[in-house]
């Protein structure tokens, strides 16, 4: 088993928190950036891919998001497609500047909705010559109609979240929803999904605010 090192790294002034899995052997090794699905934490699920592609060569890289984890930012626990995109590329300026890392050979590799995250990133980067998904979680406008009633519903959910942000940006307070429910329709993914429900998988108690609260996850 692989024994990551802690790092940190700035992304647009704030501070991320990251473990860094480095091949066994001297050579600089190709390296990997790899990010889990919304909400989570490294170690969630990143760190065990990171974990993993080291066992078979790899240098990788997990981190919190800005907001999420052992990392700065403020307000917590937002889900952010933007912010998350530019973590990426400043994680992958770090990675390509590590001494344990050849930084022309650089990949990422996205789980689930950071499937989106690094896409995007990657399509604009031209230091990331690789790209790997697992179960990505691809929003399209027919996929959101499917998942979230429709036409009508989908337009509910960007009227809520429209309401919330300006709420925020009045007063400062964040109006969270739950990251996953199968009985709360407000929640991201208003469905049954094993995976977050289940306490012997990805479930956990909530945090202060009321979201699930990972090992490492502040806020």
């Amino acid at each position: 088993m692989t024994s990551p090192q802690k790092v940190t790294f700035s992304s647009e002034g704030v501070s991320l928190t990251g473990n860094l899995f480095v091949p066994d052997g001297d050579a600089p090794a190709p390296g990997i950036v790899v990010a889990g699905t919304w909400t989570s934490v490294k170690e969630l699920m990143a760190d065990r891919y990171a974990e993993r592609l080291a066992d078979r060569g790899y240098a990788a890289l997990s981190f919190d998001f800005t907001g999420f984890g052992e990392s700065g930012g403020e307000p917590r626990d937002v889900e952010s497609p933007d912010l998350k995109i530019q973590d990426i590329r400043n994680a992958v300026t770090f990675l390509a500047g590590h001494p344990a890392v050849d930084g022309a050979r650089l990949g990422a590799l996205g789980v689930c909705a950071a499937a989106m995250y690094m896409s995007a990133a990657a399509a604009d980067d031209p230091r990331v010559r690789s790209l790997a998904l697992v179960a990505p979680w691809l929003h399209d406008a027919e996929l959101c109609a499917e998942n979230y009633g429709g036409d009508a519903g989908v337009a509910d959910k960007i009227s809520a979240a429209e309401k919330a942000r300006a709420r925020y940006r009045e007063t400062g307070e964040v109006e969270y929803v739950p990251m996953v429910s199968g009985s709360d329709p407000r929640a991201a993914l208003p469905m049954e999904v094993d995976f977050y429900l289940n306490p012997d998988r990805g479930a956990s108690p909530p945090g202060p605010t009321g979201s699930p609260s990972w090992p490492g996850k502040s806020g």
